[in-house]
């Protein structure tokens, strides 16, 4: 279908305005980005019965793909449910008034941003001080508690845990695996790898990460003999993007992308599930350092990406299943994601993703949809999963958009976090199994 042109309306000097407050965002006197007054719209999808979702779904993956009129929440636009987006003062009336031209239906979901962030935040301070720096999972712990919590697991169990340091991030803070092993980790068995915390905004996948670690140990103290300690080891890193996620504590909570220096001076970080290096500067990504799909100057530009890549691929061989989480809208991926292209061996990896969403939908009926990017929401190059089968050759290779679908979005409250780590445990541990299951038939 040829592009449908936005409304003129849409392209006013307001548009310019939005964008500078994208680029020169205001800060409160402690130093933190202050969103008041901006919208968060859910843009619903029509019935496709009515003739119009082409010319919908047209006009948003426009938006999308264009210097933003509104900053899409979530991954990008959904073809099969709502689509949330969030918009700056100076835009919400143009960009009301471009849906409403085009007849698509949307509802404000936040009428000011800042309050919702300030609840969340609070609600986890709160909990964060009255637990004096211990880890736990009643709140989201800052970046320093989960990394001395890993070194304190590795000393309390040394015949379980080690922690290895693989590389250090942009402002040099360490990239590193904690490996859990039933066996020593003597090199033997098959790796199931796990990583959170990618993209910086996204707190739950960092806490789940950490919650399936802290279970995994649990049954290796408790000497359980089962396939998911004695069958194979877990290397899990919580934190992909260490600067981002500490930045999302002290000045951003919305914060997305890495915090190196691009060409814009105004601009700072590069997308880094746009950055790996497999199909780079494809569909679903950016060459402008200010929007939030910025692929960067080059493929593995980001240390964080540049070592992850180097020591996945110097372990590929051994690792059978590889999942990376992040959140939110309740999907499980498989490849491929740079295009809408099916991957030659679909039916393994649906079968797997399938197995893992029923038994997540097992334990509270949380329901999971499966499918590639290209066929829920849009086609996203230069991502890590589509890295870990195209270049590492790991068959096995998913992505979870964790809790919630959109509720909450980013601002999860904490209260959720045990729940999410009990049933995602259940869904991984369905799909290990399965996995497993592959190799000993074949």
């Amino acid at each position: 279908m040829n592009a449908v042109p936005l409304a003129p309306f849409a392209l006013t000097v307001n548009t310019l305005s939005c964008l500078m407050s994208m680029t020169s965002p205001k800060f409160d006197n402690n130093g933190r980005r202050n969103y008041e007054g901006y919208q968060v719209l859910s843009i619903s999808n029509a019935s496709s019965q009515n003739g119009l979702f082409d010319i919908q779904g047209n006009v948003l993956q426009q938006l999308y793909s264009s210097d933003k009129l509104f900053n899409f929440m979530g991954e990008g636009p959904n073809k099969n449910g709502p689509t949330d987006v969030m918009i700056c003062p100076e835009q919400a009336n143009n960009v009301k008034s471009l849906l409403s031209a085009y007849d698509i239906p949307f509802t404000v979901k936040s009428a000011n941003l800042q309050q919702n962030i300030a609840s969340n935040v609070n609600e986890n301070n709160k909990i964060l001080a009255e637990s004096q720096g211990t880890m736990n999972w009643n709140a989201y712990q800052r970046f320093s508690t989960i990394q001395s919590w890993m070194d304190s697991m590795a000393s309390q169990y040394p015949q379980f845990v080690s922690v290895e340091t693989y590389g250090s991030s942009t402002e040099k803070r360490p990239m590193r695996v904690m490996k859990i092993s039933a066996s020593g980790n003597d090199g033997s068995k098959p790796i199931v790898w796990l990583d959170g915390g990618i993209h910086a905004r996204e707190w739950i996948s960092a806490a789940t990460v950490t919650y399936l670690a802290n279970e995994i140990i649990n049954h290796a103290k408790s000497g359980d003999d089962t396939d998911l300690i004695n069958s194979v080891d877990w290397y899990v890193v919580p934190n992909m993007n260490p600067d981002g996620y500490e930045y999302t504590f002290t000045a951003d909570r919305l914060w997305r992308k890495t915090r190196s220096k691009t060409s814009n001076r105004r601009c700072f970080g590069v997308d880094p599930n746009r950055n790996w290096d497999w199909k780079w500067g494809g569909k679903g990504t950016s060459n402008n350092p200010c929007e939030e799909i910025y692929r960067g100057p080059r493929a593995a530009s980001e240390p964080e990406v540049s070592s992850s890549q180097k020591y996945i691929f110097s372990i590929k061989d051994r690792i059978q299943l590889f999942i990376s989480f992040h959140s939110y809208s309740q999907l499980l991926f498989y490849p491929w994601a740079y295009d809408d292209v099916p991957a030659d061996d679909k039916d393994d990896l649906e079968k797997v993703a399938n197995l893992g969403a029923e038994a997540l939908e097992a334990v509270y009926g949380t329901k999971y949809r499966v499918g590639t990017p290209p066929q829920i929401l849009y086609a996203a190059a230069g991502g890590s999963y589509d890295w870990a089968k195209g270049v590492a050759n790991i068959k096995f290779s998913f992505t979870f958009e964790l809790r919630d679908t959109g509720d909450y979005g980013f601002l999860l409250p904490p209260k959720q976090i045990i729940p999410s780590g009990k049933e995602t445990l259940a869904g991984v541990t369905a799909m290990v199994q399965s996995v497993m299951d592959y190799y000993r038939d074949n």
